[in-house]
């Protein structure tokens, strides 16, 4: 009830403490994002380079172990090493120590030297601990065990080479180098003014011993060493050397290189240097040479500049290659061939393509006719469309059009596509040519072949007019079937022919004659039935057709003599 009284404001207020309450419960069961953000590291001490079964890390600030740590140690940091545990850490000097099973220790650093100071918890810690100030702190937490500190003899230190290096020699072609081949080895070392056994062998087992040496210096140079691998190590040549530590074992790596061996190459020899080709066709030109010995491929090198200057290149392996697109005109070209160590050879002789251009194949023209709507309607202007063969890399054409087949007054245009409209002014017959022409006018070839087309001007076709029979005439005949007669009519200009209808009736539905005539007139031969007949005529020309002519009755009689018998 007294919740339900609360304003807003104090449920704001309620909601963020009961908001912070879960969280710090939460970090209480949970602390790893906790601690992970409050752990800062100090300064790095050493490194972790090898482990064995159970080892933890405590960061300086932290509470929690750690079994997935990283390589690193700081500062303030604990390693614990388990039952049947161990841990190698390798420190920022280079020497090394070794953490045995149930053992503790802190890493600190000494504030006046600087020097690393471990501070032995428990168990055992043995290595190189000249550098290093150790100090006994039982771990009152911890259970009560021995501690102990195997303190090993020292051990130089190589740090030129630090473990590998390789060092590579230019070499004649005999094998003789003008390099120098030793190398100096340098080294660091605890105690002052100590005398050094220096060894150099060609295993790493040092079971081949190529030079032993004892110096009083912190380094040796090495003799001239041959090709291959050299390892090297360094000790104190001390009374007994049982005591005396080996140094780490770096390697030098010797590597000659050799001049490269090319066997020659000679210049190719083509199967044709001089070739010819139209564009019209669009074919490749195929260059072919013999094999160059010891070639493992060939360069191909175009160019329209007889020096070669701004040359295509393309390589092929075949002894031939394929040029295709060339320009009009004359290219240049030549081979030569290419080693195993990509060396090119020598090149052969300098060839020529010519490439040309063959005058365009012209299309055929469809002729036109006009026909004329009245008798004195004058012949308009017309266009015709004239098309040609497109020509690769030609892009301005010439026509000529002329009414003569020798082009004297021809028309001319220039046009940059394979077709034109030409405007024809007057009926006639008429002549056209192409020319190609290059970008600055020049011709690149002859005329074409000339075609033609016609323009035909036609007045409409006249109606026929009868002449005979006459009007109901009366055509008598001594027998049936012996009636010829000819029909006539006035011919009408631009005819190719006439149509002849004779029919028994006025309207024609029942013709008994249709026929046609090249001429103005017609001889009747078939065999007509007797009485009342009509005839009409109409000229015709291709599509064009005449009116019919005004039609004509005539009655045929036969079978009877003059005499009335």
């Amino acid at each position: 009830m007294a919740a339900s009284k609360l304003n807003s404001f104090d449920r704001k207020i309620l909601s963020v403490a009961v908001f912070f309450l879960l969280l710090f419960g939460y970090l209480l069961y949970d602390d790893h994002m906790l601690m992970t953000w409050v752990a800062s590291h100090g300064a790095r001490v050493a490194e972790v380079s090898q482990t064995r079964e159970d080892v933890r890390l405590k960061y300086a600030q932290d509470f929690r172990w750690n079994n997935d740590f990283h390589g690193e140690v700081h500062t303030g940091d604990t390693i614990f090493t388990g039952p049947k545990s161990e841990a190698t850490i390798k420190l920022e000097d280079g020497s090394v120590i070794k953490i045995e099973e149930n053992t503790m220790i802190v890493f600190n650093t000494n504030t006046t030297d600087k020097k690393v100071q471990i501070i032995l918890k428990q168990g055992h810690v043995r290595g190189d601990l000249a550098n290093i100030k150790v100090e006994n702190q039982t771990d009152q937490q911890a259970p009560a065990e021995e501690t102990k500190v195997v303190v090993e003899e020292p051990r130089p230190v190589i740090r030129f080479p630090r473990s590998y290096m390789k060092k590579e020699l230019h070499v004649d072609p005999d094998g003789t180098s003008q390099e120098d081949a030793t190398v100096t080895v340098r080294w660091t070392f605890d105690k002052p003014k100590a005398q050094f056994e220096f060894q150099i062998a060609s295993d790493n087992e040092f079971n081949q011993i190529e030079k032993t040496e004892v110096v009083g210096e912190l380094s040796l140079q090495t003799p001239a060493l041959t090709e291959g691998s050299h390892f090297v190590r360094v000790r104190e040549s001390a009374a007994d050397p049982s005591k005396a530590r080996w140094s780490k074992v770096s390697q030098i790596e010797i590597a000659y290189i050799r001049p490269k061996q090319t066997l020659a190459l000679t210049a190719p020899i083509y199967k044709s240097d001089r070739f010819q080709q139209y564009v019209n066709d669009q074919k490749p030109v195929l260059l072919e040479w013999k094999p160059v010995a010891n070639a493992k491929s060939y360069v191909v090198q175009v160019s329209a500049d007889p020096k070669m200057k701004d040359a295509k290149t393309f390589t092929t392996e075949p002894t031939n290659f394929s040029l295709k697109d060339l320009s009009i005109g004359v290219s240049y070209f030549w081979v030569a061939a290419i080693g195993a160590e990509k060396e090119i050879g020598p090149h052969g002789v300098i060839g020529e393509i010519n490439t040309l251009v063959r005058p365009p194949k012209l299309a055929e023209t469809a002729d036109k006719r006009y026909w004329a709507k009245t008798g004195t309607e004058d012949c308009p202007p017309t266009d015709f469309i004239n098309r040609w063969e497109k020509i690769p890399q030609v892009e301005k054409y010439q026509i000529e059009v002329s009414n003569t087949a020798s082009f004297s007054n021809a028309l001319k245009y220039e046009v940059p596509a394979s077709e034109t409209n030409v405007k024809i002014e007057k009926p006639g017959k008429y002549f056209w040519r192409v020319q190609p022409l290059a970008h600055d006018g020049t011709p690149l070839s002859g005329f074409s072949v000339a075609s033609s087309f016609k323009y035909f001007f036609d007045h409409p076709l006249a109606t026929p007019a009868l002449i005979e029979p006459a009007e109901n005439m009366t055509l008598f005949f001594q027998k049936k079937m012996d009636t010829p007669f000819f029909l006539t009519w006035k011919s009408s200009k631009d005819t190719r022919h006439y149509l002849i209808e004779i029919a028994t009736d006025a309207a024609f539905k029942n013709t008994v004659l249709s026929t046609t005539s090249k001429t103005n007139k017609y001889l009747v031969t078939e065999a007509l039935p007797m009485g009342d007949l009509f005839w009409r005529v109409r000229a015709i020309n291709g599509e064009h057709v005449s009116d019919w002519s005004a039609s004509r009755k005539m009655n045929i009689f036969a079978g009877r003599t003059a005499g009335g018998n």
